[in-house]
């Protein structure tokens, strides 16, 4: 599913050259979110992260992002 999404967003999953992009997640606490979230960091891309403002997940702990409520 993740790999449907990234082809959507024009993200080549296999790049031949090195491309990194600023992205922002939405309900990246959420498990399809901090799944791609965790994806586009391991590939050395920029990712901001929205989050719900109450929202009591650990999922993204530690990670390094910018979170915006």
């Amino acid at each position: 599913m993740i790999a449907s999404i990234l082809n959507r967003a024009g993200i080549n999953q296999n790049p031949t050259h090195t491309e990194f992009m600023k992205v922002l997640i939405t309900g990246a606490d959420g498990m399809l979110g901090s799944n791609l979230t965790r994806l586009l960091l391991r590939r050395g891309h920029s990712v901001s992260a929205m989050i719900h403002p109450a929202s009591c997940s650990s999922t993204l702990n530690g990670l390094p992002l910018s979170v915006f409520h």
